[in-house]
């Protein structure tokens, strides 16, 4: 699970920044900065899930279940879920694990970016911002991680059932 996190984590923000960028560039004016980041956040989610999550089913049944599913590692896990089922047997219960953690890391960076910008524009003096910016940084991912939380945690109880 460690290198599939940070291979998604590398997925996530490269896909991000890029679909930021080209969606303001696309959109121009007629999206606001939230919904550029809000939109290239979704997106950008969707696809590192879409790799993300198989190894999350895999790895939550092994952790709990695995008396009934009988896997004897992660390469068996796949290769029975695939050979038993198709590939699509990967994704059962996707949709609502798609739309909760596709929601609440949109919420977050949508949160967290815009504080970023909101100061950043405060300080408009020659280096004013890069001598306050830790803190900022960690303000805003702090009132991002809580408030997006806040919101979509009610979501993970679909998704605990799924």
């Amino acid at each position: 699970m460690f290198y599939g996190s940070v291979f998604c984590g590398f997925i996530y923000f490269s896909l991000y920044k890029l679909f930021k960028v080209e969606f303001k560039k696309y959109f121009g004016d007629s999206l606001s900065f939230g919904q550029v980041v809000f939109m290239a956040s979704w997106i950008a989610e969707l696809f590192t899930l879409l790799v993300y999550y198989p190894y999350d089913l895999i790895k939550c049944r092994l952790q709990s279940k695995n008396y009934h599913f009988k896997y004897r590692n992660l390469p068996h896990a796949f290769k029975k879920e695939i050979t038993e089922g198709s590939i699509f047997s990967l994704y059962r219960g996707s949709l609502p694990f798609l739309v909760t953690y596709c929601m609440s890391v949109s919420v977050q960076f949508t949160i967290y970016e815009s504080i970023m910008k909101y100061f950043k524009s405060q300080y408009s003096k020659e280096g004013e911002f890069e001598k306050k910016e830790s803190q900022i940084n960690m303000l805003a991912g702090f009132l991002g991680g809580a408030i997006g939380s806040g919101l979509t945690n009610s979501f993970d109880v679909v998704t605990i059932n799924k």
